[in-house]
């Protein structure tokens, strides 16, 4: 049977004990979460990335690229005084930009 183990509870308790001690977690976290103030980090994300093109003079010529960038909280740690924000991202596929005449 696999066992889902809180995180920070070593592997030696016994199931029961790490059951007792999820159940208890799990009533009192949204009580302690709601007592909690909220903290706004000001974060910058791009909706999508680009590539410039350079060229056309010299051997190689490459037109500019746009591809569509989904960005996501996955995990927020506090570890050793410092919050760690893990995210996922998810790059689309690259197209060729038309430039705009100036």
């Amino acid at each position: 049977m696999l066992l889902d183990t809180p995180t920070g509870t070593p592997d030696a308790f016994d199931p029961y004990v790490i059951n007792v001690l999820q159940s208890i977690v799990s009533r009192s976290l949204p009580e302690l979460t709601a007592s909690l103030p909220s903290v706004a980090v000001p974060v910058r994300l791009d909706q999508d990335m680009r590539l410039p093109g350079f060229g056309p003079e010299g051997a190689l010529s490459v037109q500019p690229s746009v591809a569509p960038l989904t960005v996501a909280a996955s995990r927020v740690i506090a570890f050793q005084n410092r919050l760690w924000i893990i995210l996922r991202l998810e790059l689309g596929a690259f197209a060729t930009v038309t430039q705009a005449a100036p």
